[in-house]
């Protein structure tokens, strides 16, 4: 082999291994990019005082990254391997069943673009029915799935149009699509809401098994964690009971009791220790969420027209002191449409 051959291969072999380093460089590059949401958007929402989307925001300003193995056309999840960033459990409770307005609503909460903006690409979105047709609580979501990223531009969140040298744009908004399409989907069984009412609220027990199961997936390994619960907040079980004294009934247990002029009477809560101290220790410890390290924040959408159209028989405050209690910190906000719903006296 003469001089200029082994030149020619020597300055081969140097420029190879220069792009081999150059490759890892810009895969290093590529991988350690970090994102954070604008936060103008969300300055806003609280200088508004917009409660829900206000809630929503909390956690926009965590530091993301992309991930190749949920960007693809063929994976199994659109959830991250190596980081669990935000989980939103969403509890319905549809025992008392809904008026037309209040699904309307209930549907535009959940499922409105503007709302569901508000989620972080990689964030974990769970919904799940609670029906109270059976004593047992059962938790099992419609809808369990991580967000993922768009390609749109001028969304709060950056990271959504960011295209790196590996990602395909029409798959990321093809993988957004389909992501939304799962979610209507899923959500159908909720029109029917109107239709159905259980016997059976069992809130307490319903947090406590969101706390235990790790097939639910909301373990303190996530970085942030919300529930969020529309609801009329009327816990009833056997192991604990608002109805007798928040909604008056006759001695069936159903029949609510009305005044002489057909009103129906207005219930007053006791308080959360009154409540509390019905219980043994033990029982009281069986049903008390464990949510580790890190716990969760709670939003309730409060579906109150029924019963507390007036928002004075003291059930928010029992469930402030309950969630004050466990060390979870609790925001609400109201129904606004009472008017098509008999006022109580």
């Amino acid at each position: 082999m003469n001089k200029l051959t082994k030149k020619s291969l020597y300055l081969s072999l140097v420029t190879f291994c220069s792009m081999i380093f150059i490759s890892f460089d810009l895969e290093a590059q590529w991988r350690s990019k970090e994102f954070i949401a604008d936060p103008e958007v969300c300055e806003k929402i609280y200088a508004g005082g917009q409660k829900y989307q206000g809630f929503l925001c909390q956690g926009s300003d965590l530091v993301r990254t992309t991930h190749p193995e949920s960007d693809g056309l063929i994976i199994d999840s659109w959830c991250p391997e190596s980081t669990k960033y935000g989980h939103y459990y969403v509890l319905v409770d549809s025992t008392e069943g809904y008026s037309k307005s209040q699904y309307i609503e209930l549907l535009r909460r959940l499922l409105d673009p503007e709302n569901i903006e508000f989620i972080g690409p990689y964030d974990k979105l769970s919904i799940m029915n609670v029906n109270g047709r059976n004593e047992s609580a059962e938790i099992m979501p419609i809808f369990s799935e991580c967000k993922p990223r768009s390609s749109f531009k001028g969304t709060m969140f950056p990271i959504n149009e960011y295209i790196s040298r590996k990602d395909a744009p029409l798959t990321l908004e093809g993988n957004f699509i389909e992501y939304e399409d799962l979610l209507k989907t899923s959500t159908e069984p909720l029109s029917t809401l109107a239709d159905v009412k259980g016997q059976y609220s069992q809130l307490w027990e319903l947090l406590a098994e969101l706390g235990l199961r790790l097939d639910l997936d909301f373990q303190s390994d996530y970085q942030y964690r919300k529930i969020i619960i529309f609801s009329d907040m009327l816990q009833h079980s056997q192991n604990m009971s608002f109805l007798w004294n928040c909604r008056p009934t006759e001695s069936d247990g159903v029949t609510r009791i009305k005044n002489k002029d057909g009103s129906f009477k207005k219930g007053e809560c006791k308080t959360f220790d009154e409540y509390k101290n019905r219980m043994n220790e033990n029982k009281w410890d069986t049903t008390v969420p464990n949510f580790g390290i890190n716990p969760p924040e709670v939003f309730i959408y409060y579906l109150n027209c029924m019963y507390d159209p007036d928002l004075d028989i003291g059930l928010i405050e029992v469930w402030e002191d309950y969630f004050a209690e466990i060390g979870i910190k609790m925001s609400w906000d109201a129904s606004r449409d009472c008017e098509s719903f008999p006022k109580v006296k």
